[in-house]
């Protein structure tokens, strides 16, 4: 329908192959590397996931897809600007926010658990607008090989 007069259209739809299985640990190696050269970025004080982050946790998803019988926590963290029970709040609602993002992507919700430290585990002190940027994360850590 829709074409016009004396035209056709054929349609050939195609499935893309499922990863190849990689060991748990392999998998944890991948997303640790990905996630060192790259930030998931959120809005300012809130749990929204920028589009700039889309790419890299579509990676992600893949890279989880491909050893799907290890689980891993999702955590959040934050610097320490605002209150404690705040910046609990928000890292709990990041990492919640990925681990959402990621079962959309085709992830099972059963291998993924999100964790928020607000400001407890710092990389580095707090004492610079560029170190408070690099407490600001969220972490992938392989906690299940099964």
């Amino acid at each position: 329908k829709g074409m016009p007069e004396g035209f056709t259209a054929t349609a050939n739809l195609t499935q893309a192959a499922p990863p190849t299985p990689v060991t748990a640990a392999q998998c944890s190696a991948g997303i640790l590397e990905t996630i060192a050269k790259n930030k998931i970025f959120f809005q300012t004080s809130k749990a929204a996931i920028l589009s700039d982050s889309f790419g890299l946790l579509d990676g992600v998803a893949a890279q989880l897809l491909s050893c799907p019988a290890a689980r891993f926590e999702v955590s959040g963290h934050t610097d320490s600007d605002g209150s404690e029970a705040f910046n609990q709040r928000l890292s709990e609602a990041r990492a919640k926010s990925v681990v959402t993002y990621l079962v959309n992507a085709g992830v099972s919700e059963d291998r993924l658990n999100a964790v928020g430290y607000g400001e407890t585990r710092p990389v580095v002190v707090n004492d610079s607008k560029e170190n408070k940027a690099q407490n600001r994360r969220i972490e992938f850590s392989l906690i299940e090989a099964n």
